[in-house]
């Protein structure tokens, strides 16, 4: 059974079919609804000839419901034809309109719209370390990126969001161009469907320009650039911030209106669509829904026929609910983590997700201008972390399967750290070290989804701790097994004297070398 029917069989069960479906309503749109018809020929319109007063049901409905419009929702794409967008005013009467429609022959199927939400949000100032989440995520791993620079194809990531500022200094040499389209003159030269989409396109305002309004700030139609440079920012450029995306580019596609506020993401499903004949290799989504709907299914099912790689972020609502699209069979889950590798406080988390990915206090690209940036929080800001790392690694192998499998076969167990999540948070945190060694070396020799254990002495002890001989630590950190950090020593060297903590019972060492990250369980009496 696929994810989504899985979890939402098991609410029901939870809750009652009746509460579950009672809470779609918050979940929704109001005024909209989602109507697919049994034959690609129905028209909505009044039938033209000698008989244009006689109404058929659905006209009759159309007068009856204040529906301002019946349209095909995506017009340019055969296998979607039978959806059909429906507007209406008299909102108090929404079920009754429902239950309406239901009874039409003409009609096989009709939902609510599910409301679609960034996964984002601005932070306070913060004076951390700019790029901590790449020190976090093992930066020896760079040794094997420098390996990779210039070598393996090009892969092209879509983001899917309010807009990407195409001018920006860390974007610019990273915006993908498509080779088949001519710039300005006004012809649809490759044939996709979409004019003059050279660097893109704004499938909201239907245009060719995927920037973000002129009025963007930090904290207004910004969403995507963040998210834009952390997927592919221009790395070891001498500018801003550096990404995990070598080897990528990015495919803008603006899916929030200029005209109405940055928050409403009601189009992205037309991006998705976008991305399939744009021909990408990986689409990220930092938004999400609490249901999906029947042609965003469809869609997303045409997607990974396509063999094209969803990431998408887990949602912010800080508990174990599953969100779409991350949530659908296929689609790769990102939650957020801190710092010191614990379940971010707003991400989300549950059987559903897929890896863990720093999300907070991320410094990043803002479309306030070419040269702006700013720090966020959010799983919107962990999956695009991904994305990157994705690209790169897709870069070297071509088969999004076999990407999808050394990304989580490197990742790092965080169980530790998080001992009420254990089985919520996937395959674990990503790591560059131990992911691009699997890549360039093999699965031979590397012990898959754990940190290196190491044996210290006396255990148990009174606070001193000896390390073995010709180890040498360059940082540690102490956790109680609830995952709160205790203690953290800078250089401690062959040995560390921890009495002054009065640490009593078991605990987490965490312990850095030159060799990389060793964990010892130590009992402190």
């Amino acid at each position: 059974m696929p994810r989504s029917s899985t979890y939402l069989f098991l609410v029901c069960l939870l809750l009652g079919a009746s509460t579950v479906f009672g809470q779609l309503e918050q979940y929704s749109v109001t005024g909209q609804l989602l109507v697919k018809v049994k034959t690609s020929q129905f028209d909505a319109e009044p039938m033209a000839g000698a008989n244009a007063n006689l109404e058929s049901p659905i006209q009759k409905i159309i007068r009856e419901y204040g529906i301002t419009s019946f349209e095909i929702k995506y017009p340019n794409v055969d296998y979607l034809r039978e959806y059909y967008h429906v507007n209406f005013t008299d909102t108090l009467r929404t079920e009754e309109l429902i239950q309406e429609l239901q009874t039409s022959k003409e009609v096989e199927l009709v939902e609510r719209v599910p409301l679609i939400m960034a996964n984002g949000a601005i932070p306070p100032d913060a004076e951390d370390p700019k790029m901590w989440h790449l020190h976090k995520i093992n930066q020896q791993g760079w040794d094997y990126w420098q390996q990779l620079n210039g070598k393996g194809r090009i892969v092209k990531i879509a983001i899917v969001d309010d807009g990407v500022r195409t001018t920006h200094e860390d974007l610019r040499d990273v915006i993908y161009k498509r080779p088949g389209e001519i710039p300005g003159n006004r012809i649809d030269d490759d044939l996709n469907g979409y004019v003059d989409d050279v660097v893109g396109y704004d499938v909201a305002d239907n245009d060719n320009d995927p920037n973000p309004p002129a009025d963007a700030s930090n904290s207004h139609f910004s969403h995507g650039t963040r998210v834009a440079g952390l997927a592919s920012a221009s790395t070891d450029n001498g500018k801003g911030i550096a990404s995990l995306g070598l080897n990528t580019r990015i495919v803008p596609i603006k899916c929030v209106s200029s005209e109405g506020p940055s928050s409403d993401y009601q189009h992205v499903w037309k991006g998705m669509i976008y991305a399939i004949q744009a021909q990408v290799d990986i689409i990220n989504c930092s938004w999400s829904q609490y249901y999906l709907g029947d042609d965003e299914k469809r869609i997303l099912n045409e997607i990974l026929a396509n063999k094209i790689i969803v990431v998408a972020s887990a949602g912010n609502w800080e508990e174990e609910v599953p969100m779409y699209p991350a949530a659908y069979e296929g689609v790769l889950a990102v939650g957020a983590t801190n710092s010191n590798d614990q379940v971010w406080s707003g991400s989300n988390f549950g059987e559903f997700i897929d890896v863990m990915a720093p999300g907070v206090q991320m410094f990043s690209t803002t479309a306030t201008f070419d040269d702006s940036y700013d720090y966020g929080n959010g799983t919107s800001y962990a999956a695009p972390v991904v994305s990157g790392f994705l690209g790169l690694i897709l870069s070297q192998v071509d088969d999004p399967d076999k990407a999808i499998e050394i990304l989580k076969r490197g990742c790092m167990e965080i169980d530790i750290e998080n001992p009420d999540k254990i089985g919520k948070m996937g395959a674990g945190r990503i790591d560059i070290d131990r992911t691009l060694k699997i890549l360039i070396e093999g699965l031979q020799g590397v012990h898959l989804n754990k940190a290196n254990s190491i044996q210290v002495y006396p255990n148990p002890t009174k606070g001193i701790v000896h390390f073995p001989a010709d180890f040498y630590a360059t940082e540690m950190r102490v956790y109680d097994l609830s995952g709160k950090e205790v203690a953290h020593i800078n250089a401690p060297g062959t040995q560390v004297d921890l009495r002054e903590y009065q640490l009593n019972g078991m605990h987490i060492l965490h312990i850095q070398s030159d060799e990389g990250l060793f964990i010892a369980r130590v009992l402190f009496q």
